[in-house]
């Protein structure tokens, strides 16, 4: 019975940490810096932009996922 009721106090507990952070994962993503290169070949480096600013200038330049080291604008999460 000490085993069944300490499986359901950890699953009641994994549940609520699940329920009460379900958009944690978008907030870290945020953190990082934007980064730029004038064309496909070049090399890539920090503008200062902020996350919103980086996005919008993804849409104009890529049309493509931000978050991806492809096209001439990426947010870059590691750095």
């Amino acid at each position: 019975m000490k085993h069944f009721l300490l499986f359901f106090r950890l699953s009641v507990l994994a549940t609520a940490i699940s329920v009460g952070f379900p958009y944690s994962n978008q907030i870290s993503a945020v953190d990082g810096c934007c980064k730029e290169r004038p064309s496909l070949t070049s090399g890539w480096s920090p503008n200062g932009m902020s996350f919103k600013e980086c996005e919008n200038l993804n849409r104009s330049k890529d049309r493509d996922n931000v978050f991806d080291q492809r096209g001439l604008v990426w947010w870059d999460v590691r750095c």
